[in-house]
C-alpha cells in the first residue's frame, strides 16, 4: 500500500479541502473520479478546475457530469430533466432489449427502461451436443472510468438524476448513486473499486496476474446446440484447482490444452454431478449466454496480495458472449447484489480487518452509495437500501476439463495494513 498520509488526508476530509458545500459527501460522488471527490450531487468538478460548481442547468451537464441532454433538449433547472426534441434519440426501447415477460428468474420488477440481458428465444429447443469449458482470467476490478459499461440495470429503474423514482435510499445519504448509461447498476465498480485502487495501484495487476498463473474459475456449458440460439442450456461455475498440460508441465499456458482439475468444494458432497454453482435452466440468445445463479452460493476472485474476496451476491446473473469459433468467451459479466451483512465477512477475508482506518473509511463509502435492495421486489417509498450494485468483467479461455480435487487450503489472512 502507498506510504501516503496525505493522499489519506484527502480522502478522509476531501469535502474540506474542496471547498464544496457538502452534506457529508462521498468521497467519489458525481461521477466516480478523482476530480470530483467531495462534491455533492447535483454539483461537481466536470471541467476538473479544482472547484464545485452547480451544473444543473447545463445541457451537456444536467444534473451531473453524467447526464447529458440529447438533440435539441434542454435542461429543465426546476427539475433537473432533459426536456424536449431528442431527435434521432427520442427512439423507445425495441422489444429485445426487455427482459422475457415469461421468464420469472429474470424478473426484477417492472422494466421501464434500461440495459438488460436479452430475453430467452422462442426457437424450439433442438437436439442438444456439445459441451465446452472456459477458464476466466483477465479480471477487471479497476473500473474508473469503465464502471458504466460493465453490467445491466438490476432494478428496473434508470436513475439519472437525484430527482428521479429510486427504490430506496442510502443509510447515510439522501439519495442513491447515479446509474450509468441505460440504468447500469455497479455502484460497487463506480466507488467502492475506484476507491481501493486510489489506495493501490497495483491490485489489478496483481489479481490479474494471480488469474493467470492458475486462481481461475471454470465455466462449463453442457447441451448446447452449437446455434446462435438455444432456449435451454445448462451452465456450472467451478473453482479452479491445478492444471496439468500434455507435456507434464502444471503452468498454464492460455492455449487451448490446459486441463483445469476442478476443486471438489465447488460440488454437493463432492458429487460431480452436483456443482454448486449451475444453472439448468439457462440460455443463449444471440451467441450470449445467460444463466441466473443460485443466491449467495461463494465465488471467490482473487484480491490485494495472497487475500481474495469471497463473493455472496443475490440476483446473480453471469452473461457472456461466445466468439465464432467457441475458442473464447466476451464480456463476461458477473452481477448481482451485494448485502451489507454479507460484505462485512467478505472484507474479513479479504483483508480489510475491522478495526481499521482504512475499513472504516471502506464502510463509510458503502453505507453512502448502496443502492438497491438485497432481495428483489422489497424496495419502495421509505425502503432503505441494504446492498450495493456489483458487476465484474472477465475473458473466458478455452480449456480440458479435468478431474475433481480437494483444493489446497487458502493462506491466512493479511491484513492490509492502514496508510502511515
Amino acid at each position: 500500500m502507498p506510504n501516503s498520509l496525505a493522499l489519506f488526508a484527502l480522502l478522509v476530509s476531501g469535502a474540506a479541502l474542496s471547498g464544496c458545500n457538502v452534506y457529508k459527501a462521498s468521497f467519489l460522488d458525481a461521477g466516480g473520479d478523482a476530480g470530483q471527490l467531495g462534491c455533492r450531487r447535483g454539483t461537481a468538478d466536470c471541467d476538473r478546475n479544482g472547484s464545485c460548481e452547480s451544473n444543473l442547468d447545463s445541457p451537456m451537464t444536467c444534473g451531473s457530469c453524467d447526464n447529458r441532454c440529447l438533440g435539441a433538449q434542454v435542461c429543465n433547472p426546476s427539475s433537473f430533466t432533459c426536456e424536449g426534441d431528442a431527435g434521432m434519440f427520442d427512439a423507445a426501447l425495441p422489444d429485445s432489449a426487455l427482459p422475457d415477460a415469461g421468464d420469472a428468474s429474470m424478473d426484477a420488477g417492472p422494466v421501464v427502461c434500461g440495459n438488460v440481458p436479452p430475453p430467452r428465444p422462442t426457437t424450439p429447443d433442438d437436439i442438444d451436443v456439445e459441451t465446452h469449458t472456459w477458464a476466466l482470467k483477465d479480471i477487471v476490478l479497476d473500473q474508473r472510468g469503465k464502471w458504466q459499461d460493465i453490467g445491466w440495470n438490476l432494478d428496473g429503474r434508470c436513475t439519472f438524476d437525484i430527482t428521479d423514482e429510486h427504490l430506496c435510499t442510502p443509510p447515510t445519504a439522501p439519495v442513491p448513486p447515479l446509474d450509468g448509461p441505460g440504468g447500469v447498476d455497479n455502484s460497487f465498480g463506480q466507488h467502492i473499486l475506484g476507491l481501493v485502487a486510489m489506495f493501490n495501484t497495483t491490485f489489478e495487476v496483481v489479481a490479474q496476474r494471480s488469474m493467470e498463473e492458475g486462481q481461475s474459475i471454470i465455466v462449463r456449458l453442457t447441451n448446447w446446440n452449437g446455434m446462435d440460439d438455444d432456449p435451454s442450456v445448462d451452465v456450472a461455475l467451478m473453482a479452479a484447482a491445478g492444471v496439468r498440460r500434455p507435456d507434464g508441465t502444471t503452468v498454464p499456458q492460455w492455449d487451448g490444452s490446459d486441463r483445469w482439475d476442478v476443486a471438489s468444494t465447488s460440488f454437493r458432497g463432492g458429487n460431480p454431478e452436483q456443482p454448486l454453482i449451475r444453472a439448468d435452466n439457462a440460455y443463449v440468445a444471440g451467441r450470449m449466454i445467460v444463466a441466473k445463479l443460485p443466491d449467495r452460493q461463494p465465488i471467490i476472485v482473487p484480491w490485494v496480495s495472497t487475500n481474495s474476496f469471497e463473493l455472496r451476491l443475490t440476483d446473480t446473473t453471469f452473461t457472456a458472449e461466445i466468439s465464432e469459433d467457441a475458442n473464447t468467451l466476451q464480456r463476461v459479466w458477473l452481477t448481482g447484489r451485494y448485502g451489507v451483512i454479507d460484505l462485512a465477512d467478505a472484507w474479513e477475508r479479504s483483508g480489510l480487518c475491522d478495526g481499521g482506518a482504512l475499513r472504516a473509511l471502506v464502510d463509510m463509502e458503502i453505507s453512502e452509495d448502496m443502492d438497491v435492495r438485497s432481495t428483489p421486489g422489497t424496495g419502495g417509498m421509505g425502503a432503505t437500501c441494504d446492498a450495493i450494485s456489483l458487476a465484474l468483467e472477465f475473458t473466458g479461455y478455452r480449456a480440458d476439463y479435468g478431474t475433481l480435487v480437494t483444493p489446497e487450503p487458502p493462506p491466512p489472512v493479511e491484513c492490509i495494513p492502514d496508510p502511515t
